[in-house]
């Protein structure tokens, strides 16, 4: 909270503002700190969701608060009765109920609904925190007399198949084993809940169980989208309400956890503030890796440097995205992206690049393809990928040989694979084909 005073010293003094007039539209945080700037209780309390009124239940063999799942139809929070009941917190600190608020904070000054205007960040809530909950239940050794438990033999299946998997190249972690599971990162998780999970967990699982989990995979995906509507979000929240409802019935009580209970609130999230990863804790959470490798002293935290070094890195990266709209580049930043890889990779898809095949010999059915389409063989430059600044596509044979695999695409609702990539009268040209899918989701 020490930063607000400052941020708006600075606005009344440099842009003659003050915190009266200014407008925030979201505010994202885990828990922890999400209870922190709002001044309420944390979420392992009787009252600790931030967006409804239920009330937890504290679990004594695991020490923990439990939430009762059967109750979809809650009891929403809203901006003026929080307000209302901080007010009066301040004035008696004994005034009850209070519902875990603690007492005023600095956002009901500014325009903003303190409900609606925090994000429950699908970072932490769905893909560190029930997916990964789902996951470390099923593969923990002391859950073995349950139904959902994957045994020694499945899980060396399921890691064989996981590891196997090899990604497009949007995608930057590789798959990892279910052993380093404690190891995984934020972006894992979420690629083995969108991409991976029905997949891998196939026949390893119960199938209520594996149903019951693709529930919850098909809904973030909905509300993932780079635009959704009314109707998307309406069939999130009931996949998520019929998934909330199965966990009651598929796992232990001690396993009915806040961010299980959170997903409730995800559709009203989409509702207010746009798609979930538009209010997520993700880019910030990359930003603050680079912002780790900056402090160079291990001993001596020099948080101005840092500021500073961070500052230069943000100007130079939007400068050369900005040289993307030019052919020519300055001499001194060509010298500089030589001395500094890390901004030569922000600056190296200014153009579409290609590989070309050094030698190729067309099966028979291909070459009588291109003859019945009256192409020239000799005039056809042939390629093994094909990249531009936000796509790549490679041909079936050059990814099978590499650790990602580009060869697949989408198109007009259809998803093809690349066969050959080659080039005709200036113009990049694609033969693949058509696969047939079978859709077995529920």
């Amino acid at each position: 909270m020490t930063f607000l005073g400052p941020l708006a010293d600075g606005f009344a003094c440099y842009y003659k503002i003050s915190l009266k007039s200014c407008y925030l539209l979201a505010v994202v945080a885990d828990s922890p700190q999400r209870a922190h700037l709002r001044n309420v209780k944390q979420f392992n309390s009787y009252h600790g969701c931030d967006w409804c009124l239920v009330q937890a239940k504290q679990y004594k063999m695991v020490r923990s608060m439990v939430y009762s799942l059967q109750e979809t139809n809650l009891n929403l929070r809203t901006h003026d009765q929080m307000k209302e009941i901080a007010s009066k917190k301040e004035s008696d600190k004994k005034y009850e109920p209070s519902f875990g608020v603690k007492g005023l904070t600095c956002f009901y000054n500014f325009h903003f609904d303190i409900v609606k205007g925090f994000s429950p960040d699908v970072l932490h809530s769905v893909y560190l925190g029930v997916t990964r909950l789902i996951l470390t239940s099923i593969t923990d050794s002391k859950y073995n007399k349950f139904k959902f438990y994957v045994n020694a033999r499945n899980k060396e299946k399921l890691n064989k198949r996981l590891t196997s998997i090899r990604p497009c190249s949007l995608i930057s972690r590789k798959p990892r084993s279910t052993e380093l599971l404690k190891d995984w990162k934020g972006s894992e998780f979420q690629n083995f809940l969108l991409y991976y999970s029905a997949i891998v967990l196939d026949g390893l699982v119960n199938d209520d169980y594996l149903t019951h989990f693709l529930k919850l995979s098909k809904a973030i995906f909905l509300l993932t989208r780079e635009a959704i509507d009314l109707d998307s979000i309406s069939k999130a929240e009931k996949l998520l309400k019929a998934f909330i409802f199965d966990f009651y019935n598929l796992y232990p009580c001690h396993l009915h956890r806040y961010n299980v209970h959170i997903l409730l609130h995800l559709g009203n999230a989409a509702r207010w503030l746009g798609p979930l990863q538009n209010h997520s804790s993700i880019v910030m959470e990359n930003e603050l890796g680079l912002i780790k490798k900056m402090n160079k002293n291990q001993n001596n935290f020099a948080a101005q440097e840092i500021v500073e070094k961070y500052l230069l890195h943000v100007s130079l990266r939007s400068y050369l995205y900005s040289l993307k709209r030019v052919k020519t580049i300055p001499d001194q930043v060509e010298h500089f992206l030589q001395e500094n890889s890390k901004f030569s990779r922000v600056y190296k898809t200014k153009f579409a690049k290609v590989k070309p095949m050094k030698s190729l010999s067309l099966p028979n059915n291909e070459t009588n393809f291109f003859n019945s389409l009256s192409l020239p063989l000799h005039k056809l430059h042939f390629f093994y990928w094909y990249k531009s600044e936000n796509f790549t596509l490679s041909t079936l044979e050059y990814s099978e040989k590499r650790k990602t695999c580009n060869a697949f695409f989408h198109s007009e609702g259809n998803f093809f694979v690349c066969i050959r990539l080659f080039k005709y009268q200036s113009k990049i040209n694609v033969l693949a084909k058509k696969l047939l899918l079978k859709s077995h989701f529920f």
